[in-house]
């Protein structure tokens, strides 16, 4: 994969940043399903995940899920890559930073309350406060990444390593060709 020109988009956790940015995981399998790998999944599989004591906790649990929405708007270059280039205007605003960034920002303005919680309390074990750090997260992704999404797109679109057949389908590489998604 590396060797057919990949290259990551993220870069995982390093050290003691205070962001915790991940989904390096995920991307490494979509670029291997983009390039004719299979998954599949045993359930006699079992992942145990060892963490610190330091980080069983709330604080960490929300910085996690707005890393995670920061993954997010980059794992979503992916999506957007397999679609034909964009052919209308519509299509080409719809793959700007600025459309992004308002689209992300739906969710923000249209739960004011849980926002307000999200940023002024601490609302510890509160399930809508930690979707709303994922939101928050996706949109400071798009922001901060808004000047690679357009060069990385288009490298994403002429990536050799991506097959072919995966660029033909709508469903791009959730295509049904008997891998499990």
């Amino acid at each position: 994969l590396f060797a057919a020109g990949f290259k990551h988009l993220l870069s995982g956790r390093h050290g003691k940043s205070k962001s915790l940015i991940g989904g390096e995981d995920t991307e490494i399998c979509f670029a291997l399903r983009l390039n004719g790998w299979r998954w599949w999944r045993d359930p006699r599989l079992r992942f145990q995940h060892f963490m610190t004591a330091a980080r069983l906790n709330w604080d960490y649990c929300r910085r996690m899920a707005r890393g995670g929405g920061e993954a997010a708007a980059r794992l979503d270059l992916y999506e957007m890559a397999l679609l034909p280039e964009a052919a209308t205007s519509l299509r080409r605003i719809k793959e700007t930073w600025w459309w992004l960034a308002l689209r992300t920002l739906k969710p923000l303005v249209s739960n004011p309350g849980v926002f307000l919680r999200c940023i002024f309390f601490q609302a510890c074990g509160d399930v809508q406060v930690h979707w709303m750090e994922s939101r928050i997260g996706r949109f400071m992704g798009v922001v901060e990444w808004r000047r690679h999404i357009a060069p990385e797109l288009l490298r994403l679109r002429c990536a050799s390593w991506i097959l072919p057949q995966y660029r033909k389908s709508p469903q791009g590489m959730f295509a049904n060709d008997g891998a499990t998604p």
